[in-house]
């Protein structure tokens, strides 16, 4: 029921990719060949969706800088820290540095998740569709070997099970919403 609700707007993906590609119609085709008209396509639609890609992608992953940063608000409540006797500026320097830790290990878990490629992706699909989803944050299990001793010489082989999030492309063809659904949250 879904799938035939949304018919409209997935005749209109096939349409933008038919034309991203350069395909005629078959309507256009028929025409063209009816006519003995020469079948060149001027693809001007992928050279304004790859140039739009590349503006997007610049703005939301610079080369040589982070796309995000954390700071400490201006009265920070630091838990688990017992911030009795301490002055503002001490209280503010353990806030940068905390934030300092949580933004590097932000970025860690971006890097290893592949962020980028998967946002390459689903920019990507924003320009030729008009939609790109990003399914975030998902969680992925993880099992790291650790070598435990079992005397001085012998070491036995046992594996660390960690939960890491992630971020998942999900292209416009498998993404089903409510179609009947006003706001996104119904």
């Amino acid at each position: 029921q879904q799938v035939q609700k949304r018919q409209i707007t997935e005749s209109r993906w096939l349409d933008d990719l038919a034309q991203y590609r350069g395909d005629y119609d078959n309507d256009t085709l028929q025409a063209i060949e009816a006519n003995n008209g020469s079948q060149t396509y001027v693809n001007i639609t992928r050279k304004k969706a790859l140039t739009a890609e590349s503006r997007l992608l610049e703005m939301a992953l610079p080369t040589n800088d982070k796309n995000f940063s954390i700071s400490p608000t201006p009265v920070p409540a630091l838990l688990g820290v017992d911030t009795a006797g301490l002055s503002e500026d001490e209280i503010m320097t353990l806030a940068r540095k905390k934030a300092s830790a949580m933004e590097a290990e932000i970025d860690d878990q971006l890097t290893e998740c592949g962020f980028h490629e998967v946002l390459r992706k689903a920019v990507h699909e924003a320009c030729v569709f008009g939609n790109g989803i990003l399914k975030a944050p998902v969680l992925y299990e993880t099992k790291e070997r650790i070598y435990e001793p079992l005397s001085e010489s012998v070491f036995e082989l046992a594996f660390d099970e960690k939960l890491l999030p992630g971020v998942e492309f999900v292209s416009v063809f498998d993404f089903f919403p409510d179609m009947s659904a006003r706001e996104f949250e119904d």
